[in-house]
């Protein structure tokens, strides 16, 4: 895609802005729909700049890692001008890496991990902010049911019990949206 290519969508009458800042944010987009989402970079003026197309992956997968900067905007669109949820909000903001490493303690900070939020280390052991990217809505009872089967059972002898295309099903729900 072009660089110059601007999507045909209003960001809050360009209320939304990014700001100047100096500290650094290291994050990783990992996109958990099953389509193409372009990140966007909400510039100084409020004008969406096309950054990335992400493919579709599994949270344990190696998502899309940048060094961005705390106060600057990120949106998500999918195909047909969806905007695709981030940590399950419309924008993202890069947290501040003193807010969630907190190495000094022993581990990270316990209001982020409480929060659902992760991090991931790549090659180098540098930690990345995780943001996930989910479609906007309702999830469907079979997944609300799969999620909670994962969340539920793992590695519980209950799940010898059930049917093997079941077993497959959650296989797949642990793969694309837990670590373990």
């Amino acid at each position: 895609m072009e660089a110059s290519f601007r999507p045909r969508f209003k960001i809050r009458g360009n209320q939304i802005k990014s700001k100047q800042s100096n500290v650094e944010s290291k994050v990783e987009f990992k996109n958990l729909t099953d389509d193409v989402a372009f990140l966007y970079w909400i510039d100084f003026q409020g004008n969406p700049i096309l950054y990335a197309e992400i493919n579709p992956s599994n949270r344990t997968d190696e998502g899309f890692q940048l060094v961005t900067f705390v106060n600057h905007f990120w949106v998500a669109l999918l195909p047909g001008r969806t905007q695709a949820l981030m940590n399950g909000k419309r924008y993202f903001f890069p947290p501040n890496p003193v807010s969630w490493l907190a190495r000094e303690n022993g581990g990270r900070n316990s209001k982020w991990t409480l929060n659902g939020n992760e991090t991931s280390s790549d090659a180098n052991n540098d930690d990345h902010f995780e943001v996930l990217l989910l479609k906007p809505g309702c999830r469907t009872l079979k997944d609300t049911a799969l999620l909670c089967c994962c969340e539920t059972f793992d590695g519980s002898k209950e799940l010898d019990k059930l049917p093997r295309s079941l077993k497959v099903e959650l296989r797949m729900c642990k793969q694309k949206y837990f670590w373990w």
